[in-house]
C-alpha cells in the first residue's frame, strides 16, 4: 500500500494524531498544496511502516530574491499563521531596467497604493509580479499593511545597491504558457 500526502497535510496530521498511532484522515480544514504551482520544486522523502509506503511531498517555492547567491528562502504556508503579501504588477519591458530601478518602481507603486494584497505572494502564479511580504502578524488595515511592506520593499532596493540581494529575474519575467 503507498499513500502520497503533502508536507503540510502530514504535519496537520503528525500534530492531531495521538503519538501511537499516525491517522492518514486529512484535517477537517482545507490545507492549500503548492503542487500545481509551475515554479515549485517538490522534495520527496519517503518513510517505510511494515506494511505501508508513506512518500512526503514538500514543495519548496522560489523566492523573489537571492542574497549573496542564494535563493532567500520564503515562510512556508502555515493555515494558522496568515500573513499579508502585497504584489506588485509589472510590464515586461521593465526587464531592460536595472535590479534597484525595478525596486524603486515597486516602492513607488506600493507608496500609491497600486499593489493588491493577498494571503500568499501572487509571483509564483504569475510572471511580472513582484510580491513583498508586509513583516509581522497579519492585520486586516490596508494603510498599515501597505507602510510595512513599503518599508521591506525599500530595505530590499538598499541591499539591492549594496549588491548584497538580486531580483529572480528568471522568475519575474518567465514566459507563461
Amino acid at each position: 500500500m503507498t499513500v502520497s500526502v503533502s508536507m503540510s497535510v502530514y504535519n496537520a496530521l503528525a500534530n492531531s494524531a495521538p503519538s501511537n498511532n499516525l491517522s492518514l484522515i486529512p484535517p477537517s480544514h482545507h490545507l492549500p498544496s503548492y503542487q500545481n504551482f509551475k515554479t515549485s520544486k517538490q522534495v520527496s522523502i519517503t518513510i517505510l511502516i511494515p506494511g505501508i509506503k508513506i512518500t512526503l511531498h514538500k514543495s519548496r517555492m522560489q523566492s523573489m530574491f537571492y542574497q549573496d547567491g542564494d535563493l532567500i528562502p520564503e515562510p512556508e504556508y502555515d493555515p494558522r499563521q496568515v500573513s499579508n503579501w502585497v504584489n506588485i504588477s509589472l510590464k515586461a519591458s521593465d526587464h531592460e531596467f536595472d535590479d534597484e530601478t525595478i525596486m524603486r518602481n515597486v516602492v513607488m507603486q506600493i507608496h500609491n497604493g497600486a499593489g493588491t494584497i493577498s494571503v500568499l505572494p501572487e509571483h509564483h502564479n504569475r510572471a511580472l509580479c513582484v510580491s513583498i511580504k508586509a513583516p509581522g502578524d497579519y492585520i486586516s488595515d490596508k494603510a498599515a499593511i501597505l507602510a510595512a511592506a513599503e518599508l521591506q520593499a525599500d530595505f530590499y532596493r538598499q541591499e539591492i545597491r549594496t549588491g548584497r540581494v538580486r531580483i529572480n529575474r528568471e522568475l519575474l519575467f518567465r514566459r507563461e504558457g
